[in-house]
């Protein structure tokens, strides 16, 4: 069982509430599943690999070690943010 706040495919604390504002895990759409609500990080990696790698990391995988797209994702973070902190200085 994952503690709350943690996502379950990362293991990091990025969990927001309510668990409907994270990403529904691309592994757990089909309507007879229990659906796995992960982080907006690791919900945008499962894009990525769905997208270039043609292939989900699974479950069993999961807390992963590290994020296939990390790096992709740390930088897009960092950009974001600073769009942010410039319409604010602005």
């Amino acid at each position: 069982m994952v503690s709350e706040g943690m996502c379950p495919r990362c293991g990091e604390h990025t969990m927001m509430t309510p668990l409907s504002i994270n990403a529904l895990s691309r592994l757990t759409r089909d309507p007879d599943q229990e659906p796995a609500w992960i982080c907006s990080d690791c919900g945008r990696d499962e894009a990525f690999e769905a997208l270039w790698c043609k292939q989900i990391s699974p479950m069993e995988l999961w807390p992963l070690h590290c994020r296939t797209f990390h790096n992709m994702i740390e930088q897009q973070n960092v950009a974001i943010a600073h769009l942010y902190n410039q319409q604010e200085a602005g």
